[in-house]
């Protein structure tokens, strides 16, 4: 609001999206209906893309994932997960959910993604001294950049971008 200049100068389009929230097993009825292929865990690009087709201009907030679709340290709600990713203009640009906090359901879901509870003593041992209920996410903001500005590769969007030949400035 107050430098617009500077946002016509970077030719950014800002519009305040809608927000929708719609579970896994939703979308994939949708995507099955729409004819778009997916894993049985996780959003295709395609998917994602529909989305963006479907709800225009709306981060849609996707609930209740499988939990085999979700890292070993997102809480547990029945066969789902107390997870959730954010689409916009077709891309993942958070994910996010409630953590475990609970030492021996932390150990029970490094197995059941086949890691070795060992190797992660430390972490388990933080929560043994107690921990309350919490939830974390990331957000990518140079994801939500490029796609602000238009950018056709995120590396336009990093101010030192890193690649499989550049990792230092």
């Amino acid at each position: 609001d107050e430098r617009p200049e500077e946002l016509e100068s970077l030719k950014a389009k800002l519009e305040v999206p809608k927000v929708k929230y719609i579970t896994f097993a939703e979308v994939k009825e949708i995507m099955k209906k729409e004819k778009v292929k997916m894993p049985a865990h996780d959003l295709s690009g395609d998917a994602e893309k529909k989305l963006e087709e479907l709800y225009p201009n709306t981060i849609t907030f996707v609930t209740e994932w499988p939990l085999a679709g979700k890292t070993f340290y997102i809480m547990p709600d029945g066969e789902n997960s107390k997870g959730f990713d954010a689409i916009w203009k077709g891309m993942e640009i958070s994910s996010g959910g409630q953590r475990i906090h609970i030492p021996e359901l932390l150990e029970e879901r490094l197995k059941a993604h086949k890691l070795n509870p060992k190797d992660f003593k430390s972490y388990i041992d933080s929560f043994r001294f107690g921990a309350p209920p919490h939830a974390g996410w990331g957000v990518g903001l140079e994801r939500i950049t490029m796609l602000m500005l238009g950018l056709d590769n995120i590396r336009e969007a990093v101010l030192f971008p890193r690649d499989r030949e550049r990792l230092t400035p």
